[in-house]
């Protein structure tokens, strides 16, 4: 299994198609693994475990629509003027446009042949609509990895990949497992019922939870792209016998915490296949263990 290439699958995909994407995969491969569980894992009692991670949410979104061009929200602050971007209307239109700065912010020039509020309306353009900047994905011959919403991908990607891998080996979840996202950057109690993905996110409801992760490398926390960051005791026991290469997270409470660290410069992420592969192992033999 190349495991870059679900990595660049969902990061060079546009909000809504991702979205469904991300849910008919899952809901897939969730579904196939139940299939192959002996019936007797449902008579016992097991411990059922809690697997939290996050999936991207809708971070530019159209304010308003004015003649000289659509003005954006979101939480993309250190974006650049020049930027391409793709607005997505509510009936999955697509228009490709400059996103631009001005003192008010950031807006968009739509590279369609509008000059009034009614011609960019016309176009189905309404305020809400998703903005999404190009991702540049590129993985090099390095097999290092580079795309605009790489973190914001990965969680979701890492999981897709051990459920793949587990499927291929022939193995099944060794407990009761839940699944369960939340957009990325909202609280970690809101979540979304959908095909495929378990509805209860509460840590507390079970007796072991992982949570996981992006992070960001800094010198801090002493994180690296070639190993996958990890707090707990059992993960990092399977690491250790699974000679995983590995670095302990500080300061993070005391949840249970799997993650892949990046290199963020700006709005340019970058991973390795090697910090991806290992976090893929520990999760796989987490779950099936």
């Amino acid at each position: 299994m190349d495991y870059l290439d679900l990595f660049v699958r969902y990061a060079s995909l546009t909000g809504p198609n991702r979205k469904r994407a991300m849910q008919a995969d899952f809901s897939a491969l969730r579904t196939r693994l139940q299939a192959v569980l002996d019936a007797s894992f449902h008579e016992r009692k097991q411990v059922k475990r809690l697997i939290h991670f996050a999936v991207p949410a809708q971070a530019l979104r159209v304010r308003a629509i004015e003649a000289d061009g659509i003005r954006l929200t979101g939480s993309l602050s250190s974006l650049v003027g020049g930027e391409e971007c793709t607005i997505i209307t509510s009936d999955e239109r697509m228009y490709i446009g400059t996103v631009r700065k001005c003192d008010a912010g950031l807006y968009v020039r739509v590279d369609e042949m509008v000059s009034t509020v009614e011609d960019i309306a016309d176009l189905g353009v309404q305020t809400g609509d998703w903005v999404e900047v190009n991702p540049n994905v590129l993985v090099t011959k390095s097999r290092f990895i580079k795309a605009r919403n790489l973190r914001a991908i990965s969680c979701f990607a890492i999981v897709i990949c051990v459920l793949r891998l587990l499927l291929e080996d022939k193995r099944t979840l060794a407990r009761a497992t839940e699944f369960c996202l939340c957009r990325d950057g909202e609280d970690s109690g809101c979540h979304e019922n959908c095909d495929g993905f378990g509805g209860i996110c509460s840590p507390e409801d079970f007796e072991e939870s992982i949570r996981i992760e992006a992070l960001a490398i800094t010198e801090e926390n002493n994180l690296d792209e070639y190993s996958v960051a990890i707090q707990g005791k059992v993960l990092e026991q399977i690491a250790k016998e699974k000679n995983i290469p590995y670095k302990a997270i500080q300061g993070m409470g005391n949840e249970n915490i799997m993650a892949v660290a990046f290199h963020v410069d700006g709005l340019s992420e970058r991973g390795h296949e090697e910090g991806i592969r290992a976090a893929i192992t520990l999760l796989s033999a987490y779950l099936s263990e």
